[in-house]
């Protein structure tokens, strides 16, 4: 329940900005072009790669990398992973050669992935050009990771540079 509530929070989230648009615009392009497989291996690319931003931003943070971490990411990987296979097998079923569903699904999967990622990359690299374009639509994320009030990220961060 809390992986399903953190994944419609950064949906909503980017749905708020320009910026998020872009992002899911994109990636449903991408996912759409290329097919099941390179669907598949999207997600477990970001999920990866927001893995090792947020154990960086951990350890940048002063803070201990958990194994929470790990678990979260093998439950999101499984849940990811089980939900896909629904909608490949559903897809399967119906006549003709439709990819629709499990693009849009796939979109959501990779989209809520980006923008944790971004928002980690922020925390480690408040200076990086085109995530720092992406920091007022991403204050609420990065206030949440780091466990702070949306009011101080822009502070917290400015100090790091």
């Amino acid at each position: 329940m809390k992986l399903l509530t953190s994944i419609l929070t950064k949906l909503v989230s980017m749905f708020k900005s320009a910026w998020g648009i872009v992002i899911l615009a994109g990636t449903w392009i991408a996912e759409f072009l290329c097919g099941y497989e390179l669907a598949i291996w999207s997600v477990v690319i970001c999920v990866i790669l927001d893995l090792f931003w947020g154990v960086w931003a951990s350890i940048v943070r002063g803070e201990f990398a958990k194994s929470e971490l790990l678990r979260e990411t093998v439950a999101k990987l499984t849940a990811y992973a089980t939900a896909l296979l629904v909608f490949i097998l559903c897809e399967k079923n119906i006549p003709g050669d439709t990819f629709f569903i499990v693009s849009i699904i796939a979109t959501i999967m990779c989209g809520t992935e980006l923008w944790s990622m971004s928002a980690n990359i922020l925390i480690v690299a408040p200076q990086a050009v085109f995530f720092k374009l992406l920091r007022p639509a991403l204050r609420s994320e990065i206030a949440s990771k780091l466990h702070v009030p949306e009011e101080e990220v822009d502070k917290i961060l400015d100090n790091k540079q």
